[in-house]
């Protein structure tokens, strides 16, 4: 019934304008398609006393990040000029680090497996290759939209609220 109507007052404007002499051309959409992909996404906790992840596990740490994107087609990162870090304070309520371009920091909330970003700041540096900038850009996105975190072993992986991952390898060269 919409399309009809639509199509109606289409019809309608176009012969207004004919029958003023004007011309005009109308593309009107005949079909809309709109397709929507659900992939669910396991996380595992990390073995606690209380059953559910201790944030304790990350304070201290420096994380190495290794690759991010699409959680089934990860992109590898371009580790240069430096390494894309990340590391959480002793209270794992801030973290900071270095997206390879800038410097950045933030403070940061973590109960069970959820993980919300706040307060996020960074140095205003625009990297000369734009495929680094562009991976700057995309890690800092998915940090400031982190929804989910888990560790399993030396490894990190943060889900962000469009199912996107960043995937770190603990630093093991810093201490606790």
């Amino acid at each position: 019934m919409k399309k009809v109507c639509a199509f109606v007052i289409v019809s309608i404007l176009i012969l207004g304008l004919v029958g003023c002499g004007k011309t005009a051309t109308v593309t009107v959409p005949t079909t809309q398609t709109t397709t929507t992909t659900t992939v669910p996404i396991t996380v595992p906790t990390s073995p606690t006393t209380t059953g559910g992840f201790n944030p304790a596990v990350l304070a201290n740490t420096t994380w190495i990040l290794k690759s991010y994107g699409d959680a089934a087609n990860m992109t590898p990162v371009l580790n240069y000029p430096r390494n894309v870090t990340l590391t959480f304070n002793s209270t794992v309520d801030g973290w900071y680090g270095d997206d390879s371009v800038n410097d950045y920091g933030g403070a940061c909330h973590i109960e069970n497996n959820s993980i919300a970003a706040s307060e996020m700041t960074q140095t205003l540096v625009l990297a000369m290759d734009p495929a680094l900038q562009k991976q700057a850009d995309t890690y800092e996105n998915l940090l400031v939209n982190a929804k989910t975190l888990t560790v399993i072993g030396n490894e990190l992986i943060i889900y962000s609220s469009n199912g996107q991952a960043l995937e770190f390898n603990q630093d093991i060269t810093t201490t606790k």
